[in-house]
């Protein structure tokens, strides 16, 4: 009898995990953010994207996206770091996403939101700016979801304790968004 090396029974369990919360997620708020999305395409919108550390890299991957694969007007408040630290240090890193917002929000723009925790300053303050601008909200969070998942429009909760699972299945939802997207695009091009 041999007996399980501990590293792969841990990448198992990890991934057996994430799969898992993968499998639970509701396609209903996916599809009506979706639909949010389409909406201001349509309309030619601005979509907003913020989140702090890995989340904020994921916003920086999807407007890559958002971008390249069919010209939605998509900006990531993380990608100018100098306008970032300017409102930090001349405010207070709780402000370096809601100016930016108060530029570029107006009615039927978007922000989508992405807080592991639900509960980041930042994004709690880029949030009641794009709602004081009728914006739509977008909130992708983990843990309980925080003040951001009952405070947004469209809430897309990850129930998990883990920040890497959820970092995970938020870039996972993120793709699911573009290529919702991309679906309606096409079969309207078609």
């Amino acid at each position: 009898m041999t007996t399980e090396d501990p590293e792969a029974d841990f990448i198992r369990r990890y991934t057996s995990d994430v799969a898992s919360l993968l499998r639970r997620l509701d396609p209903g708020p996916i599809i009506t953010a979706v639909s949010a999305l389409h909406a201001a395409w349509q309309a030619g919108k601005v979509v907003l994207f913020c989140g702090n550390g890995g989340s904020g890299a994921s916003c920086s991957h999807i407007v890559n996206d958002f971008q390249k694969g069919f010209g939605l007007k998509a900006i990531c408040l993380n990608d100018s770091m100098p306008l970032v630290s300017t409102w930090a240090n001349d405010t207070a890193w709780q402000n370096v996403f809601a100016p930016q917002v108060t530029t570029w929000g107006e009615p039927g723009a978007i922000l989508v939101a992405v807080s592991g925790s639900g509960t980041s300053g930042n994004i709690i303050q880029a949030i009641l700016v794009a709602k004081n601008a009728d914006m739509v909200t977008v909130g992708l969070t983990g843990f309980d979801g925080g003040w951001v998942a009952t405070a947004v429009d469209h809430s897309l909760h990850v129930p998990t304790d883990s920040m890497q699972q959820a970092e995970d299945v938020h870039m996972v939802v993120l793709h699911l968004l573009y290529l919702g997207l991309k679906r309606r695009i096409e079969e309207k091009q078609s």
